[in-house]
């Protein structure tokens, strides 16, 4: 079974390595983007991180970023930031069904 963090990387990896069936908009914050995928995507516990009509928020460990350091530049490099550092990652999840799309949003600190 995965864990939480081996679902959000997943995710992540799925994002990046597939730009062509995510959106990703710069958030209204600087330092937050967040990206829209279909609802048909194939994620392990999708029930837990994409309820509908709810948001799930997890600060994600320390050591979740330092393993993901490379894939979390990534949609920083995506961010309003100017500088670039970041220590604490926190990412939102949901289900929005009347668009048949899962919500990810990424907010660094």
């Amino acid at each position: 079974m995965l864990s939480n963090s081996d679902t959000i990387s997943q995710v992540l990896a799925y994002i990046k390595n597939h730009p062509d069936k995510a959106v990703i908009n710069a958030g209204y914050y600087t330092n937050a983007i967040d990206a829209f995928i279909a609802d048909t995507t194939k994620i392990s516990n999708a029930d837990r991180f994409f309820p509908d009509h709810k948001v799930v928020v997890n600060r994600m460990a320390p050591e979740f970023i330092d393993a993901n350091g490379d894939l979390l530049d990534y949609f920083y490099d995506k961010t309003k930031q100017a500088d670039q550092n970041y220590h604490d990652l926190w990412i939102t999840t949901g289900h929005i069904a009347e668009s048949n799309k899962y919500l990810i949003e990424l907010s660094f600190e």
